[in-house]
């Protein structure tokens, strides 16, 4: 039933699956991959507090599989329950040492939490455990920014995007981090290879705004800004570009 449940599902429909589930439960409540759909369906809805009770049923269920820890940790954190994740986490790491993607997650969790050194010590241990993790490189790069090591956090950024050239986040970060060090064409670059990759993220087209900012490129900077906004109208960062931009041509006039 629980193949028919994941059948379902795949093709989209939600109710049936849930209900294939609910039924597997009720025949046998120690069906684990029944809660673990459930959760997957919660998630993909972005119901993560219903994913983490499924989850924590399951964890009862297999307290020593750290695996299942690890994706309690995870909607926990997509939840915004960081502490409940960094203790998932801390908990998968306890069974399974050289789980590294349970190392970056509680990075990520802790960086949540203002601590920043140790999530740098997270992202260290994921990437000695797994030294082509791109997503970790990235992370590392990010809390270096928080502790003004920007230099260090450039280098990082460079990994990621050596280690897999289509992953945007970096170049565009690796370009925020270089704009602090007052290298603003290079940072430019940066945000258009970003873009080059992910052409209708917001976030990019504010920072290529800013780089343009900097390097007094003014009525670039309004066009990028207005790109932004047209992708993300709520954008608080791309009306404030904006305006700066414009208060910065009417100077010129």
């Amino acid at each position: 039933m629980i193949a028919q449940a994941v059948a379902h599902w795949r093709r989209g429909n939600r109710v049936e699956a849930e209900r294939l589930c609910a039924a597997v439960i009720a025949a046998s409540p120690e069906q684990i991959e029944a809660y673990g759909l459930l959760a997957e369906i919660y998630s993909s809805q972005r119901e993560y507090l219903h994913a983490a009770e499924q989850l924590r049923r399951v964890t009862k269920l297999r307290p020593q599989e750290a695996g299942w820890h690890r994706r309690l940790g995870d909607a926990l954190f997509a939840s915004g329950e960081l502490g409940g994740a960094a203790a998932s986490f801390r908990t998968a790491i306890e069974l399974e040492p050289r789980h590294a993607r349970a190392h970056n997650n509680l990075g990520r969790a802790l960086a949540g939490l203002g601590e920043h050194a140790a999530a740098i010590d997270c992202y260290r241990r994921a990437i000695e455990l797994d030294g082509r993790y791109a997503i970790a490189h990235n992370n590392l790069g990010i809390e270096l920014v928080e502790e003004h090591r920007l230099e260090e956090a450039v280098a990082s950024y460079d990994r990621a995007v050596q280690l897999n050239p289509a992953f945007a986040e970096p170049l565009s970060n690796r370009g925020n981090a270089l704009l602090r060090l007052a290298r603003a064409e290079q940072a430019l670059a940066c945000q258009d290879q970003a873009l080059a990759l992910e052409p209708l993220n917001a976030t990019f087209h504010c920072n290529r705004g800013n780089a343009l900012l900097k390097l007094r490129r003014f009525k670039e900077a309004l066009e990028s800004f207005d790109v932004a906004l047209r992708l993300r109208p709520e954008s608080a960062e791309g009306f404030t570009g904006r305006g700066t931009a414009l208060r910065e041509l009417q100077q010129l006039e």
